[in-house]
């Protein structure tokens, strides 16, 4: 998939903007503070349909404006398409080929992209609820039907929680069936996943830190269970804990993920760097499993890349993003040295095209 050109009206800093990308690597450099981010953002709003950085959309319009407006064209698989969103502070619509959207779950199956960012990283590495909705987003485009029977988890815990809070417990039975139902699909997706990921993650760690301890992504399911009956069992057992407290205690929405570098864990063991790169990995190892099972490449955001990277992790991530198939988007103060005739180059100053 290739973004070939990009439009903003009064998105953050910037008032008219227009520009056309080429495919494979796009760096777009600039001091700090002239709009490089905001073009990443407004590319990851324009696959996710929501920002990574504001959960309001009032930041992100131009102060004294009083929308903004982002268009774009997609190709993918020799099918382009026109996108326009158009954001309000309390409000925003999509429009597909001119046409509105009326299903956000069939839009992201179209339009994909992965991102790196230092506050995404912060993020998925301080909230269990930011990796497990990492994942999940994953899993929307790789497993058919998993958004669908993730918003039926969702519906049963709700209505599960309503009766907790209500005290209806002799109604709690039927529920536990559904949920117990619900569980198995959730589960077992996110075990296939995880085992995919560790097929990739050691080789790609390595090659980015040389180090000799693999790198694995552990998957800690709150209800491990693979069948209905084995999920039932735990969710009873729950019921007098969930009774007293008065809310859904056991289930999905409290997986974790961990990931392990020999006998050290992530969020306490690894260094900041060793958090930075075995991320990348982790990043680069779905791309790959995109690639094998959708047959298609999803666009690559990569923010303040190379800062807190040494020389020798900066350049085997150049070299591994040379010989990829993505559309890759970069931003950096500055090209790196003899990577100009290996990528197209686009410097920001004050939110225009220098």
């Amino acid at each position: 998939m290739v973004i070939p050109s990009l439009g903003l009206k009064d998105f953050r800093n910037y008032q008219t903007f227009q520009i056309s990308f080429s495919e494979g690597i796009q760096f777009i450099s600039g001091n700090n503070g002239q709009g490089k981010t905001n073009l990443i953002e407004a590319i990851y709003l324009a696959t996710h349909l929501r920002s990574y950085r504001s959960q309001r959309l009032r930041p992100l319009i131009r102060q004294g404006a009083d929308e903004a407006r982002v268009f774009c064209r997609f190709s993918n698989q020799g099918v382009s398409h026109q996108v326009q969103l158009e954001l309000w502070p309390q409000a925003k619509k999509v429009l597909v080929d001119k046409k509105p959207l009326h299903y956000s779950s069939e839009y992201i199956q179209k339009f994909f992209s992965i991102l790196f960012a230092p506050d995404q990283l912060a993020r998925y590495k301080e909230y269990p609820a930011e990796r497990r909705s990492f994942f999940d987003r994953a899993l929307c485009l790789l497993e058919p039907g998993y958004f669908t029977r993730l918003k039926e988890y969702e519906q049963v815990k709700a209505q599960k929680n309503q009766l907790l809070k209500d005290r209806r417990f002799k109604e709690l039975s039927y529920f536990n069936e559904l949920m117990a139902q619900a569980i198995v699909p959730l589960v077992c997706a996110r075990k296939r996943l995880a085992e995919s990921l560790n097929q990739e993650l050691p080789k790609l760690h390595q090659l980015f830190s040389q180090s000799a301890e693999p790198l694995q992504l552990i998957y800690k399911a709150d209800c491990d269970a693979i069948e209905a009956e084995a999920a039932l069992e735990k969710l009873q057992a729950k019921s007098p804990q969930e009774e007293a407290q008065g809310f859904v205690g056991v289930g999905p929405h409290k997986d974790n993920y961990l990931m392990t570098m020999g006998p050290k864990m992530d969020r306490m063991g690894f260094s900041q760097g060793e958090y930075r790169i075995a991320f990348l990995a982790l990043l680069f190892g779905l791309n790959v499993i995109f690639g094998k099972q959708l047959n298609s490449r999803p666009l690559l955001l990569l923010d303040d890349l190379f800062s807190e990277l040494d020389p020798q992790v900066s350049g085997a991530l150049l070299e591994l993003l040379r010989d990829l198939n993505n559309q890759v988007f970069i931003t950096s103060t500055r090209v790196p040295p003899g990577y100009g005739t290996h990528a197209t180059e686009y410097r920001i100053e004050d939110a225009n095209l220098a």
